[in-house]
């Protein structure tokens, strides 16, 4: 069965909240006090497309210099799909909002597995950390 939320935040929420991340939770993005003068800003993003989200751009934003590192991440590098949610389409690719769902949205084709989800998470931290020794 696919994973359907209520908005974007709420999936961001259940992506991220796994590792207790704190931060504050706005439309599409979740943005965390780095130190006394940068911060950490995670999108749920396009590729293009209106409301096709293909990954996370994980952002390094300093106080008074603006954005100073960006990467993004899609989930075709790193989500692996749930082989129970597998229905003719082999990639977890994108989400989508829900048609008649009152704002919800779903992953396109399978969910992703748990170990999958983790295994992206570990990668935007360890980017992150890189920025810590700067």
């Amino acid at each position: 069965m696919k994973k359907k939320y209520d908005n974007a935040p709420a999936m961001m929420k259940d992506f991220f909240g796994q590792r207790k991340w704190k931060g504050s939770y706005v439309h599409m993005s979740l943005t965390m006090k780095f130190d006394q003068t940068r911060m950490t800003k995670i999108t749920l993003t396009t590729s293009g497309t209106h409301q096709r989200w293909t990954g996370f751009i994980v952002s390094i934003v300093h106080k008074q210099n603006g954005e100073i590192g960006r990467q993004f991440f899609p989930f075709k590098d790193y989500l692996k799909p749930d082989p129970k949610t597998i229905n003719g389409i082999k990639e977890v690719n994108h989400l989508w909002p829900v048609h008649n769902g009152g704002g919800a949205i779903e992953w396109y084709g399978p969910t992703p597995t748990n170990d999958s989800v983790v295994d992206m998470i570990e990668a935007i931290q360890a980017w992150i950390a890189d920025w810590q020794v700067l």
